[in-house]
């Protein structure tokens, strides 16, 4: 978790829905599973493979953790992978859900991305927060609101 926890006006228990969701990366031919608080030697041999030392993990779906139209947050996905491409970021598609598998939501996992950029971006889509890791590290929740 960020030092911005006891600025944030987010709910405790939308917080703890964050901190313990799975964070599914979709890669190549697997995927597999990133926690918060947690190391990926998976991430780090991507990271690796791009030349890179972070990413992050960036959904459009459910503005402010309202839910929404299916039709709309596949629109500002697609608004959101647009961007990237602009950017020349590169990145893959992902996953986000309860470790129950409720409320899944697509993202996307953006490589070689700084913290800056990445909160950027998660505040314009309207997002309470992103995941950001950096090579050797773990993942961490970063809140925007």
């Amino acid at each position: 978790m960020n030092d911005s926890l006891k600025e944030t006006v987010l709910p405790e228990k939308l917080i703890a829905a964050y901190s313990d969701a799975d964070y599914v990366v979709e890669c190549d031919s697997y995927s597999f599973v990133m926690k918060i608080g947690s190391h990926s030697q998976e991430m780090d041999n991507i990271l690796q493979q791009h030349a890179a030392t972070t990413m992050a993990i960036i959904s459009a779906f459910n503005p402010l953790s309202n839910p929404t139209d299916e039709m709309i947050n596949i629109q500002n996905t697609e608004k959101l992978g647009n961007e990237l491409r602009q950017r020349f970021i590169s990145f893959k598609q992902g996953l986000s859900k309860s470790t129950h598998g409720e409320w899944p939501e697509k993202n996307f996992i953006v490589i070689d991305i700084d913290l800056d950029t990445a909160k950027e971006i998660g505040k314009h889509y309207k997002q309470n927060a992103i995941v950001f890791y950096e090579k050797g590290g773990v993942a961490k929740l970063i809140l925007l609101q």
